[in-house]
Order: structure tokens, then sequence, then C-alpha cells
């Protein structure tokens, strides 16, 4: 299984990093590709990460397109039209498409993509979501489409992308020496 995790100067490091370290667990082949001119990657609060690629280079297959949220990244994301083509790909191929925090909002409903999917994001981006059923939920998935609200659920959120890819039995192999108290 192979996931594409997409950063930009200004994504939210907590949740790309959360991202990338549970899906690795779980023994899948995470590749971190940027928009950015360069490899290495500024994020919202300073930290540096070198992407492996830049998103230009990414041509194969992923079982998921995973996008963490955080300004100015999210923003710099939704303007990507090689992002927002691959993502729409994706989604017509039914393959999953992940999104964190203000990525949901900006990048997938900015561009259109969402098409009344179930979703949430954070608090404050929620209003701009068009279909509003499910965006009190921490983590929502809807047809090839995950979703959640913030640094907060980034576990939780990539356990779920794990279910979704791997199934229940190799999710709980990751989630078990985690440690944590939530229920979900």
């Amino acid at each position: 299984m192979k996931a594409l995790v997409v950063i930009a100067n200004g994504s939210e490091e907590l949740e790309a990093v959360t991202i990338i370290d549970i899906l690795a667990r779980a023994k899948i082949q995470v590749t971190t590709a940027t928009i950015n001119s360069n490899l290495e990657t500024a994020c919202s609060r300073g930290v540096k990460i070198m992407a492996d690629k830049f998103l230009s280079e990414c041509n194969e297959q992923y079982d998921v397109i995973a996008i963490p949220g955080g300004l100015p990244g999210a923003d710099n994301l939704a303007g990507s039209q090689l992002l927002i083509q691959k993502i729409k790909e994706q989604l017509a191929a039914n393959r999953f498409v992940a999104a964190i925090c203000a990525s949901p909002a900006i990048v997938l409903e900015g561009n259109g993509i969402i098409e009344g999917r179930k979703c949430t994001a954070y608090p404050s981006f929620q209003p701009k979501l068009a279909n509003q059923s499910a965006v009190h939920q921490r983590v929502v998935v809807d047809n090839h489409l995950i979703t959640s609200q913030a640094p907060g659920s980034a576990i939780e959120f990539s356990l779920e992308i794990i279910r979704q890819l791997k199934g229940e039995e190799a999710m709980r192999e990751v989630e078990k020496p985690l440690v944590l108290s939530f229920k979900y």
C-alpha cells in the first residue's frame, strides 16, 4: 500500500508528521511531496520538513492522498492545480483522499471537490462546508473521503486511514502500543 502526503509552506507540522508516522507504523509506504520550489518545507510553527519529492514527480498510483491543514499551508495547497487534478482523479478512481483541519474547507470545498459528501474540518472552517450533517464529528468517512478536525484528532484520523486501507485488525495493531485513552 502507498500513501502520498502533500505539504506546502505553512502546513500544520503536527498533522503532517502524525499522518506520516502512523501510516508508516502500519507498513504503508509513505511518500511526502511538496508543491514548493524546493524540497524543504517551512511549516506553520517554523518546523522544517524535508519532502521526498516534488508533487510533479509523483506519477504513480497511491491508495490514499493525505492533506494536512494549517495556515497558510491549506491556502497554498488549494492554489495548486496539479494537486487539485490529482485529488479529483483519485476520487474518480474510487481511491481515498484524506484531509484534516482547514484543508477540507479550503482545499476540497474551495475547489468543488466534496460534492455533497459528509465531512468535517477545523471548527472555525466548518461553516464553509456545504454539507453540515457531520461537522461536529472528530473523524468522518464518506465515499472515499476521510476528514478530520484538528491537530488534536490527527492520531484518530491517521488510524482511520489505516482502517479504511487495511482493515480493523491492522488499525488495532498500530493503535494498541500507542496507549491511547480515547474511544472511537
